[in-house]
Order: C-alpha cells, then sequence, then structure tokens
C-alpha cells in the first residue's frame, strides 16, 4: 500500500529543542517499557523490539510537538484504559515523511479527531486534523502494509482542515512555533 501522496501546503512548524527530543525519547522508551511489563500486545504490526521503540518514540514526539504548538500541558503518562486520547478528543499521529498519509485505524472512535505531524526533527510540520467520522470514507479504506491487520483509512494531507495560525502560545511551555512564511525553506524541505 502506497501510503504517500500530495502534502499539503497550509501547514505550522515546531521546532523541537535538543532537551525536547530527549524528553520525548525517554517517554516513549517508557511507555515500551511499561507495555512489556503489562504483557501488552503490539498493536500497528511492528514484528521487531526496534520498531516498537521507533513507534512508541515517534508518538511520543508528534504529542510534544502538538504540545509545543498548542501551549496545553503534555500528558506523559503511559495509558493503560483504552479510548482515551492525547489533547482533549484530539489524537496525534506521527509519520517520518513529510507526504505521508494519515492513519485512521477501526479501532478509533467516531468522535475524535485525529491529527498529523510530520517529519524527522528538529523542525516538525503539524499538517491537520480530521473526525474520524469524517476520514471513514470507503475511497481511503485500504488493506495495511503489514499482514494480518484490518484495513485502514489513509487520509490524503488535503483533506484535513490545516491548524490555525497562532503568532503566540497561550503560555510558555519551551520549545520554539514556528509557521511556513517565518521558516527559511531548506533544500529538499516542503
Amino acid at each position: 500500500m502506497n501510503t504517500r501522496g500530495e502534502r499539503t501546503t497550509d501547514v505550522r512548524w515546531v521546532t523541537l529543542t535538543p532537551g525536547d527530543a530527549a524528553r520525548a525519547t525517554r517517554v516513549g522508551e517508557d511507555r515500551r517499557r511499561r507495555a512489556i511489563e503489562l504483557g501488552r500486545r503490539c498493536q500497528y504490526g511492528e514484528r521487531s523490539t526496534e520498531q516498537r521503540h521507533a513507534s512508541d518514540v515517534a508518538g511520543a514526539i508528534g504529542e510534544l510537538v502538538y504540545a509545543r504548538y498548542s501551549g496545553q500541558p503534555w500528558d506523559e503518562e503511559f495509558r493503560t484504559t483504552t479510548g482515551h486520547t492525547d489533547f482533549g478528543d484530539l489524537e496525534v499521529r506521527h509519520a517520518a515523511l513529510h507526504d505521508y498519509a494519515l492513519i485512521v485505524r477501526p479501532t478509533d472512535p467516531d468522535g475524535i479527531r485525529v491529527a498529523l505531524v510530520t517529519g524527522m526533527g528538529p523542525s516538525y510540520a503539524l499538517r491537520g486534523w480530521i473526525r474520524v467520522v469524517d476520514a471513514r470514507r470507503e475511497e481511503w479504506l485500504k488493506d495495511c502494509a503489514v499482514a494480518r491487520r484490518p484495513r485502514v483509512w489513509f487520509v490524503p494531507q488535503s483533506a484535513l482542515t490545516p491548524f490555525p495560525e497562532k503568532t503566540t502560545a497561550p503560555f510558555d511551555v519551551g520549545g520554539t512555533v514556528k509557521f511556513v512564511k517565518d521558516l527559511p525553506r531548506r533544500p529538499g524541505q516542503p
């Protein structure tokens, strides 16, 4: 399954500090360790310990990026119950490459929104969000790349609602929020 497609151009850039990156890595590692202690099975088809570790760290990074953008506190805790979202009604997903689609899973509740963060750091792009109920379109439902996994919706970035422009966060939480118009372009950067 090709998870790549058209990139959005109306994005918000967030640059994490080295301290932020270390914090998110620690949180991801702690979450993986806790999942192992509880005997939790892999949820998204990761096959190796390294893939599971990378998935947990990437998830933590995506959450911290959104926290820096929104000015909301970041809940670093490992979730022991299902149905808990990252920020109010918003679940944050991370993809390493800037042209990846947002993945919506069959287990995602209809009443939440799912957001996409892309990038490998130190700068990350907030691509936008969509309500789960709106993401469940037949044309986006595809087989997962991992055998024996349920089909998922690959939502193109062009279908996402962009995050609003902000000039300042509600309160200082560290890190730096940058916007497309303010960020100099590097070769190969979207």
